[in-house]
């Protein structure tokens, strides 16, 4: 690794500083002692990437390769840390049988809540017991609301400011008005 990269510009306390950071590494977020070259392979690469941008008026060099290599190894840990990429999820197909305790065949996907699914594909992050009460609460609040004001919500319920206004004939400066008006009921009740 030293000979092939010495003359492009990375000196020993680079390489040093990569290889300490590799082994350092391993062990964190997935890595392997098997993926210690493949690490210390891209920090060397990212960092021949952005030694043009090294100013020595803003920086030593030794300050600037620290903080190269650093912020690329937040990156791979933010990589293989994030949601769709976590190393700790284990992946099992939905569709793979599963055998029950009383020792019969089902799904993987005949054990999920409809709560678990809607959670994982972040499509509703209240459960159905949540959404129920929400519902309740609203129907509540909306029935305080002048008759005017409910057929609004209604409306609104349905489309956009403009679709209502053009719909009923309203300006949109007297929507806004009784949108106000609706917010202020929806305030002082604190719907959550």
């Amino acid at each position: 690794m030293e000979s092939a990269f010495r003359n492009d510009g990375v000196d020993e306390y680079a390489i040093q500083l990569i290889k300490y950071k590799a082994r350092h590494l391993v062990g964190q977020a997935g890595f392997t002692a098997d993926d210690r070259q493949d690490i210390e392979q891209d920090l060397i690469i990212d960092l021949l990437q952005r030694l043009s941008n090294f100013n020595p008026d803003k920086a030593q060099h030794n300050t600037f390769v620290t903080r190269v290599v650093d912020n690329k190894i937040a990156s791979m840990i933010e990589a293989r840390t994030s949601i769709k990429r976590d190393y700790r999820v284990i992946v099992i197909s939905i569709n793979e049988p599963l055998v029950d305790t009383g020792g019969e065949v089902m799904d993987h996907s005949e054990t999920i809540s409809q709560d678990d699914y809607f959670f994982r594909i972040n499509s509703s992050i209240r459960s159905t017991v949540d959404q129920h009460d929400l519902k309740i609460d609203l129907h509540a609040v909306i029935e305080q609301l002048p008759e005017e004001l409910q057929r609004m919500c209604e409306l609104l319920s349905q489309g956009s400011i403009s679709e209502v206004s053009r719909t009923t004939g309203c300006s949109r400066t007297k929507m806004y008005s009784a949108l106000k008006r609706i917010r202020k009921v929806f305030e002082f009740n604190e719907i959550r």
